[in-house]
């Protein structure tokens, strides 16, 4: 490590944990929220109590892992790139990518969060048999197993065209954000149903539902941080400039549709929309809608 880069290197780094703090010190879920999450006002204070708490749980796990991916996407460019920082592809690898970090922070968060609520109780337990909806944004999750497949693809003939370690490590790599997020919606149909109370189950449902929305979102843009690695092709290709040209301008929409579903996969609400589709607009107390 230069030593000249230390002190920018640990006052990067402490922005980074200031930005994460402030960010979690306003993760709280407000009393807007818990209508957004269970999607009715019509919620008694136990329930309220439990929306709010699984919302700021996973607020606040996905903020701090955020923020660690964060932190060593700025350490890594400012110790291996020379203090550049980029989003997408570099020289040094996914380490030095903001993108692929903060996604991959963001789902090791998820993931985290999501196993905090599948801890067994000791005792007894029971659970409902009865067959369960199916998760929404089932559409989201097969878009991001397509591109996550052409992803794949690219890779394997990368690795064809020039065998080595590193293509097959980098399209290992790549797609670990993706695997993860897998991991938690396994996780989220899995899991066993309380056999409470009809309200218990339906509270059960939202927080599934919840999941399952945001966390396709975030399997979404892990898909393409990957596709945009893998379709900045070797240069042993051999490819004409004009192809060139082309493969350019689909992995800068690859860039920009990944941040932009990215900002959508936040476990909150943006603009006011609603969680689900059918979820209908909550009135306010002046008449507007929520």
């Amino acid at each position: 490590m230069n030593l000249a880069l230390a002190p920018v290197l640990g006052i990067f780094l402490l922005a980074a944990i200031g930005l994460v703090a402030l960010l979690v010190s306003r993760a709280r879920a407000t009393p807007a929220d818990v209508t957004w999450l269970a999607g009715t006002r019509d919620v008694t204070p136990d329930e309220q109590t439990v929306y709010a708490d699984h919302l700021t749980r996973h607020r606040t796990s996905r903020l701090w892992w955020g923020g660690v991916g964060l932190a060593v996407a700025l350490a890594a460019s400012l110790t291996l790139n020379g203090g550049t920082f980029t989003v997408g592809t570099n020289a040094i690898g996914p380490a030095g990518d903001i993108l692929f970090c903060l996604v991959t922070g963001i789902a090791v968060g998820a993931l985290l969060a999501e196993n905090y609520r599948l801890r067994r109780p000791t005792g007894p337990a029971s659970a409902s048999l009865a067959p369960r909806a199916a998760l929404p944004a089932a559409g989201t999750r097969l878009a991001a197993r397509v591109v996550a497949g052409v992803a794949l693809a690219l890779g394997l003939v990368d690795i064809l065209v020039a065998p080595g370690a590193r293509p097959a490590l980098l399209t290992v790599v790549v797609l670990v954000p993706w695997l993860l997020c897998e991991l938690v919606l396994r996780a989220v149909r899995e899991r066993p149903r309380p056999a409470l109370s009809p309200r218990a189950e339906h509270v059960d449902t939202r927080l599934r539902m919840f999941a399952a929305v945001t966390v396709s979102r975030l399997e979404l843009a892990a898909a393409m941080s990957a596709a945009l690695w893998l379709v900045d092709l070797d240069e042993s290709w051999h490819l004409d400039e004009d192809v060139q040209g082309i493969v350019a301008l689909v992995g800068f929409g690859l860039l920009i549709a990944a941040i932009v579903v990215l900002w959508h996969a936040a476990p909150r609400s943006r603009g006011r929309r609603p969680l689900l589709p059918q979820d209908a607009p909550q009135p306010l107390v002046d008449g507007r809608t929520a």
